[in-house]
């Protein structure tokens, strides 16, 4: 029986220092029959001339204007020519037996999307390798249609069908492109993306094992300004939608969203980009002040110290909680790294 084709899309913008690792991961697959769409989004380093040394007829490469990675893959999905798609980030790579680990179980189980388990990898080389468990499931085994539409497990807790694009096989008959109007966001499209496929999946696969390897870096303050941007436009974008599809829940949980990502802008300022409490003291202010402010439900399952304080707009109570949070995750954080440690020397 002739093997299905898969379509591997990779969205790259200036990659120059990870392309080449990753498309060779691509080419190493033990299944062979796939072609790799690069989608070259306007790079101004040396991307596209590493990707054009590879001989391979499998490669197709694809120009345009930088427009970001929504309208990348979109790009891509629109001239893949196969029966499943998996998206793979420029930066990250996969495991020689990844593709195969994908399309096994779909084609066993006839299952619209078939997921598989991440390293998240820190450094420039990737030599340290954690297992994450925002990006874990539970267990393996194949998901029925009551477990896809728990949003609340899906998009909240985050262990059943895991908000990013890589990592995961997709039938290209469940993605409708003419439902995908980017948003024009760079952080958080990947929850979109599977927002509007989770309507359409009748079953998924999970697989527990390790074989994608996420890099995961850090962001600047720059970056990070963008990010909140980035999600206030991804939460006006998640309740259009779920009042297209009169979707209360949904609308309960990007309230939530709204709150965590609120929650975690203010611990990551603190804690990893080291900003003055006046600057941090700032946002909050601006945030609190802002129309998004409107939005925020403080009746949602949060923190209930966190949630009186933004209801009070109350900038000291809320430095309060979040400092305490800062030194738990620092606590926990640093056990995590002896543990590893611990592990390599042992």
């Amino acid at each position: 029986m002739e093997k299905k084709l898969i379509s591997v899309i990779i969205p790259m913008y200036n990659a120059s220092r990870f392309i080449k690792q990753c498309v060779s991961s691509i080419l190493k697959q033990t299944y062979k029959n796939f072609e790799l769409l690069i989608i070259n989004d306007g790079s101004t380093d040396n991307s596209l001339d590493i990707c054009n040394r590879f001989n391979d007829q499998r490669i197709k490469i694809i120009n345009q204007k930088n427009a970001g990675c929504e309208y990348a893959r979109l790009t891509g999905i629109k001239q893949s020519r196969g029966e499943y798609i998996c998206f793979v980030d420029a930066d990250d790579w996969i495991a020689k037996d990844y593709l195969e680990k994908l399309i096994v179980p779909a084609e066993k189980y006839d299952v619209d999307v078939v997921c598989i388990n991440c390293y998240k990898t820190l450094g420039r080389y990737g030599l340290i390798r954690l297992k994450g468990q925002q990006n874990s499931f539970l267990k393996e085994g194949l998901l029925t249609i009551d477990a896809l539409s728990d949003f609340y497990n899906i998009y909240v807790y985050n262990r059943v069908f895991t908000n990013n694009v890589w990592g995961k096989l997709y039938k290209a008959t469940i993605i409708d492109v003419d439902s995908i109007s980017p948003a024009g966001i760079f952080y958080g499209e990947d929850l979109l993306f599977n927002l509007r496929v989770t309507y359409n999946i009748k079953s998924c696969y999970l697989v527990d094992e390790y074989k994608y390897y996420y890099r995961y870096g850090g962001y600047t303050i720059t970056e990070y300004n963008k990010y909140w941007e980035d999600n206030i436009r991804l939460y006006y974008a998640i309740k259009e939608f779920a009042l297209e599809n009169h979707n209360r829940e949904l609308q309960n949980i990007i309230s939530y969203s709204l709150i965590s990502i609120f929650h975690w802008m203010i611990i990551y300022l603190c804690k990893f980009l080291h900003l003055p409490k006046s600057g941090v003291r700032d946002f909050i202010r601006s945030v609190l002040n802002s129309e998004i402010y409107t939005e925020m439900d403080t009746t949602c399952n949060f923190n209930p110290m966190f949630l009186e304080a933004i209801q009070h707009k109350d900038i000291d109570a809320i430095m309060k909680v979040v400092e305490s949070d800062v030194k738990s995750n620092i606590l926990s954080y640093r056990h995590k790294i002896l543990r590893f440690l611990f592990k390599i020397f042992n």
